[in-house]
């Protein structure tokens, strides 16, 4: 599905909220997590980018979340769920369905309206699970995803069995740019990567696979780990300038840059100003602009 003619390119940074053991019971640890958040959520703001901070429930059920979620929202920010789920065996639909919708909740208690949930890619029924449980667009589907499709809907040469695990194949999905830069909308697992006009979740794929971090590097390292630096955001600027371009190859201003970031130690003094600066110029003359789940889903539809 193109995005609307009128539309520029839109900016998509996934900010993952996790990674941070036992910090809801312990006040310092989320404290510090809390700060790097927030840090990054400021210095974006001062630059009029919005990012979209997903918060894993460690984080969420923490006491000091409610006025995190605040200043992330009077921010501009959006606040949504990342799950981290259905990555074991085939979990059923009633299991995802019921896991998502207690994540769902758990983000909503604290004055969030999430639509968005990553995380989810599983052997079972995630589509399905991620709607029931209220959500309407996924990011972040890595090659794990593709265990769940149709065997004559899986690329050539995949092989399921080489996926034990999330972890075990979290490189991004072999789909071309235009591909992993328009939207679609799915309701079927099974079916996921084939679009359905009246399908009911977003899937929204961009450089998923890589985090941005590790955009430099292309994907993560055995360790899951990147340092994030300049290179990194040399490629983030190379990446949106591609993205911004595909009106001739497609047909429509279609698309959406979507990246994620974990961010699990701080990055280095002035990262998120620099990354933000350096699609400025895009901004500036209207070919890009930051955008929300929400904008993004208001877009699709």
């Amino acid at each position: 599905m193109a995005i609307s003619t009128e539309q520029p390119l839109l900016l998509l940074v996934s900010i993952h909220v996790e990674g941070w053991e036992d910090e809801n019971e312990d006040p310092a640890k989320f404290n510090h997590h809390a700060d790097l958040i927030l840090e990054t959520a400021r210095h974006a703001a001062d630059q009029q980018a919005v990012f979209s901070f997903e918060l894993s429930s460690t984080f969420a059920l923490s006491p000091g979340a409610p006025p995190v979620v605040s200043e992330l929202l009077s921010l501009g920010h959006a606040v949504e769920v990342h799950a981290d789920v259905g990555g074991r065996g085939s979990p059923s639909l009633f299991t995802l369905t019921e896991q998502l919708t207690a994540k769902y909740r758990q983000v909503s208690s604290l004055g969030s309206d999430p639509v968005l949930v990553s995380g989810i890619c599983s052997r079972g029924p995630f589509v399905e699970a991620a709607i029931a449980a209220g959500f309407s667009l996924t990011t972040g589907a890595v090659e794990y995803c593709l265990t769940a499709l149709d065997p004559s809907l899986q690329p050539p040469g995949f092989d399921p069995t080489a996926c034990p695990n999330p972890s075990a194949c979290h490189g991004r999905p072999p789909f071309d740019l235009a591909t992993r830069a328009t939207p679609w909308f799915t309701s079927q697992t099974q079916s996921w990567v084939t679009p359905d006009p009246s399908g009911q979740l977003l899937m929204v794929i961009g450089e998923s696979g890589a985090s941005l971090p590790c955009l430099a590097e292309r994907e993560l390292t055995e360790s899951g780990q990147c340092q994030a630096d300049a290179d990194d955001i040399t490629e983030f600027a190379r990446l949106a300038e591609e993205y911004a371009t595909l009106e001739s190859a497609i047909g429509d201003p279609c698309c959406v840059f979507s990246t994620s970031w974990s961010i699990g130690t701080a990055p280095p003094e002035g990262f998120t100003t620099a990354l933000v600066s350096s699609v400025s110029h895009l901004v500036d003359n209207s070919t890009a602009r930051w955008a929300t789940p929400s904008q993004v889903l208001d877009a699709a539809r």
